[in-house]
């Protein structure tokens, strides 16, 4: 291993095989000595055809015929797309590493796919023209693709034009191209189908139709078909027949050179910069790859298939002439005919390169010249040069003396920096580029010459300065484009999410629909520093907080989106000091230009009886406290009961609460109450639910109303989304015609229920309209501002009459006893609640005094058949009864005799007057047993039984 070399390394992997191929291959199973495993390299779905033997390396997918000898063409196949330098490095830098646990070695059981019944694929050269059009469809051309752009295609032809195959050039995210053959192929069995493959050798050159239309010109052979394509097009070699090869620099050995027979040939190598491999010891002793000497010229990768061929053509007769590519290190690693040609300042022109061809073979001892001079007119004579490059001052001298006079040289030391090892510089502050002729047109030769041989210059990998070219470039793009610059300021992306908050339409919106609003500006605002983010858990609905996009302005963030923007009617302080303790008459005098709004509301709540005038100031107050504090959510819900049609509910609803919370108002109908979906009720501070009804939802809904009333949370479903949690504020209000829509108990604090029982005018709501035309929303907004917040909670009796308990109002205030709100009660009660009712206040004619359980459950199945009500099972029954009166089984007294008995028994304060005086309660504790005034609780509850069941006329206990 200390060697770094493809038979020591393939040796040591060899012994590390079963460590190794459970990396690479998780998948594999054993069978015997051979490894069997799914082919990473396509979409391999079941085992058996590709194997791995683990004693020698050899490795093969039967269903593809491709094939290796050794664990690091392996890794090659699998990861480097085919290059076996870089899997030499990687699998000896894993090997260097160690540290292998043990393996377990699954079996695999199944039946090898030797490749007997697989398909065998032919290309057909040529084959039609119109397949070309289907490559882009074709399965193996959309997988070799992945998620890469397509780069240029270049169609092989032969000497009639016929196509033959195509070469595609793939560009993956970070700029790594991969050139793949394609052919029109045909299997074994007859089918045809675009295969990813080359031609069987010899492999056909690219050209061949030039070649054959022009037989007389000089050839002029190039590296690849980039080079080919760009210079074919080239005005000064329009006389010139180009052509090029199939399959990289070491392509040219399986070429067909026939076509070239007895032609004048030129040879233009690639000029590679390849330097020596970094060792083992190299590398222990702190070198670096980039500070290894470069190969020898001729060892060059572009010279080397130049002499290739050069030998290939002699033995076809051709003249055969070499263009001298300056020597590693002179030009840029990879610079070709193909960056003479686009390049806007090129090293070299196309006819000097040409004019310098040196005729086959090479003289011996021939070394290229130094082809800076022929782009450095006056170039300085070597000395200066070695001075410039630091020689005899230590190294980056040069810049050092240069810096004295050239003011310039501090700006190109801060402002610019070197693009990996290529002669290029990227200006840091613009994100612009420059090759080495346009950066000495801004600065001057020497010194960028000195400062690309300075070693404290900065310097940027290819990666990074991509990244900052396109930084940069948004940037600008934020400042000169006022497309960009709106996209940038309207949309701001809800982070975790695949949505954009909008802030011209005030709502969320999908990123599909940011792309068709934006499509030029769409993925540069995605990649964009300059794009505002908003967590999703910033989005939110609260009056507690700021308004609308609220920016941290020093670190120019969003700090949370809040979609509460304020009321449409502002609510402004009252210009009058209200005391509390002001009469409402007295206060609505000071806002007569309301009195129609608070008129409608006095109309609504008068089919209440005593309570008409307490019941319209606790609305009032209801009202106004869920204008001036939005964000207090109240705990009691308004509810208007009306039998007959037309008493005002409606315009109650659109002509005064509309006016009052504008958009955070929602009016929904009973299929929302009843629908899991309930997006509608987002970002709501009022809900009003019309024309509620009794229907076989309402029990099951009940439950989810009360929740909505009183819960601060609300759960968001929508169709097809995960449910969302968001504060709820909302607040409501609920109109039906039917004292049965809403099943209330007794004990109820979420529902303040009104009657409303007399039509409203059409001389009324022409009153009202006219008033709110005038301005009356905002008087009455201003009267709500006003409005003490104190109300009516009981009345109590005194020596003076009636007298009211007044008490501030809150958003937890208890609604009011309505007269219809009994009504509600009572209707909604389960029997066994109506029938101890009916009983405890004397409608059924028997004393309310302790009884035996059966004799209760006698009397309640004849109350439900009296009723017409269904009666429940006895065992719910008795349970029911139980949690208000005393369930107990004890011995007690009847008839003079003692008897254990299941009764229910009601306690000594809950009895009647008189009933109290009749049943003395037990008093043995302080009282002599055998005396006469003695009473135990045997005979306390004995004798109430008793005459319970006299009283219900049934048969003795």
């Amino acid at each position: 291993m200390d060697k770094l070399d493809f038979k020591n390394v393939a040796s040591a992997a060899l012994a590390a095989a079963d460590n190794l191929l459970a990396e690479w291959l998780p998948s594999g199973r054993y069978k015997g000595h051979e490894f069997y495993a799914l082919n990473p390299t396509r979409a391999d779905k079941h085992l058996g055809s590709f194997v791995v033997n683990t004693h020698t390396g050899q490795w093969s997918d039967f269903a593809t015929s491709d094939s290796g000898g050794d664990l690091i063409s392996l890794y090659a196949y699998c990861f480097t797309n085919g290059n076996q330098g870089e899997a030499l490095k990687a699998v000896a830098e894993r090997l260097r590493i160690g540290d292998f646990s043990a393996v377990e070695k699954k079996e695999w059981h199944g039946t090898p796919n030797t490749g007997r019944e697989r398909r065998n694929w032919t290309a057909i050269l040529p084959f039609d023209e119109a397949r070309l059009q289907t490559l882009s469809g074709a399965r193996c051309y959309q997988y070799a693709k992945g998620s890469k752009a397509e780069g240029l295609r270049a169609v092989y032809r032969d000497a009639g034009g016929r196509p033959l195959c195509v070469v595609q050039r793939f560009v993956d995210e970070e700029g790594g191209k991969s050139d793949l053959p394609f052919v029109w192929a045909q299997s074994d069995d007859g089918v045809q189908a675009w295969a990813n493959r080359r031609p069987a050798a010899p492999t056909p050159l690219f050209g061949l139709n030039d070649l054959a239309a022009k037989p007389d010109a000089p050839v002029l052979v190039v590296e690849g078909e980039k080079c080919r394509m760009a210079a074919q097009d080239y005005w000064y070699l329009k006389d010139w027949a180009v052509i090029s090869w199939l399959g990289g620099c070491n392509g040219w050995k399986t070429a067909d050179w026939s076509p070239l027979s007895g032609r004048e040939v030129v040879i233009w190598p690639d000029c590679d910069g390849q330097r020596q491999k970094l060792s083992k010891q190299g590398r222990d002793e702190g070198l670096s790859a980039d500070g290894m000497p470069y190969l020898p010229w001729l060892e060059q990768p572009g010279m080397k298939a130049a002499l290739g061929i050069a030998e290939k053509l002699e033995e076809l007769e051709c003249a055969v002439k070499i263009v001298p590519v300056p020597p590693p290190g002179d030009w840029p690693s990879g610079y070709d005919i193909a960056d003479v040609i686009q390049d806007t300042e090129p090293l070299a022109s196309v006819a000097e390169m040409l004019d310098w061809a040196v005729a086959w073979p090479l003289p011996e001892g021939f070394a290229p010249p130094s082809f800076r001079r022929l782009w450095e007119e006056d170039a300085p004579s070597e000395n200066a040069r070695a001075d410039a490059a630091g020689g005899g001052g230590g190294e980056g001298a040069g810049l050092a003396e240069l810096a004295e006079d050239v003011p310039q040289s501090s700006d190109l030391l801060e402002n610019y920096a070197q693009i990996g090892l290529k002669e290029k510089a990227l200006n840091l502050h613009t994100g612009e580029t420059f090759s080495r002729s346009q950066l000495e047109k801004v600065f001057s030769r020497p010194l960028v010459a000195a400062w690309l041989r300075f070693p404290e210059r900065k310097t940027l990998s290819e990666l990074q300065s991509s990244i900052l070219i396109k930084q940069k470039k948004l940037e600008a793009m934020a400042v000169v484009s006022d497309d960009f610059k709106d996209a940038l300021n309207r949309y701001i992306y809800l982070d975790g999410t695949t949505d954009a908050f909008d802030r011209h339409l005030q709502c969320i919106v999908s990123l599909a629909a940011v792309k068709a609003a934006i499509p030029e500006e769409f993925e540069d605002w995605c990649k964009s520093p300059g794009r505002l983010v908003c967590p999703m858990k910033n989005y939110v609905f609260d009056p507690s907080m700021s308004c609308g996009v609220v920016m941290d302005e020093k670190k120019g963030e969003v700090r949370h989106i809040n979609m509460f923007t304020g009321l449409p009617v502002k609510a402004e302080e009252p210009d009058i000091e209200v005391p509390t303790d002001m009469p409402l008459e007295e206060l609505i005098g000071h806002f007569p230009k309301c009195g129609h709004i608070i008129g409608l509301i006095r109309h609504l709540c008068a089919g209440n009886g005593d309570l008409s005038a307490d019941c319209t100031e606790w609305v009032l107050n209801w009202l106004a406290c869920r204008f001036r504090r939005p964000h207090e959510k109240p705990a009691t819900a308004l509810v208007f009961i009306s039998e007959t049609q037309g008493v005002g509910k409606s315009t109650f609803g659109e002509k005064v609460v509309k006016r009052l919370f504008g958009d955070y108002l929602r009016q929904l109908d009973q299929n929302a109450l009843e629908s899991r979906f309930n997006a509608a009720l987002l970002f709501a501070l009022v809900t009003i639910f019309e024309e509620i009804s009794p229907s076989d939802e309402r029990l099951n809904v009940i439950g989810k109303l009360k929740n909505m009333i009183t819960s601060d949370v609300i759960m968001v479903e929508r169709k097809g989304r995960d449910a969302e949690r968001h504060n709820d504020f909302n607040s409501f209000i609920i109109f039906s015609n039917d004292e049965r829509s809403i099943p209330i108990e007794s004990n109820d604090r979420r529902f303040m229920v009104l009657s409303c029982n007399r039509k409203y005018s059409d001389e009324q709501y022409e009153a009202l309209a006219e008033e709110i035309e005038n301005g009356g929303i905002e008087e009455f907004a201003r009267f709500l501002c006003a409005l003490p917040l104190m109300y009516t909670a009981e009345r109590i009796r005194t020596e003076d009459g009636w007298q009211p308990v007044r008490r501030p109002f809150t958003p937890h205030s208890k609604p009011l006893p309505t007269p219809i709100k009994r009504r509600m009660v009572n209707l909604n009660k389960p029997s066994w609640e109506a029938f101890l009712d009916d009983w405890r206040c004397g409608d059924l004619d028997l004393p309310f005094i302790s009884c035996a359980a059966g004799d209760l459950w006698q009397v309640y199945k004849a109350w439900c058949a009296n009723t017409k009500t269904f009666h429940m099972q006895q065992k719910n029954f008795y349970a029911n009864i139980g949690k208000r009166l005393a369930d107990c089984r004890s011995t007690v007294k009847i008839r003079a005799q003692n008897r254990t008995l299941r009764f229910f028994a009601v306690p000594h304060p809950q009895l009647s007057e008189t009933n109290r005086a009749k049943y003395p309660p037990p008093n043995t504790d302080c009282t002599a047993r055998d005396a006469s005034a003695a009473v135990s609780k045997a005979d306390y509850y004995g004798r109430q039984i008793e005459d319970f069941n006299i009283a219900a006329e049934l048969p003795n206990i």
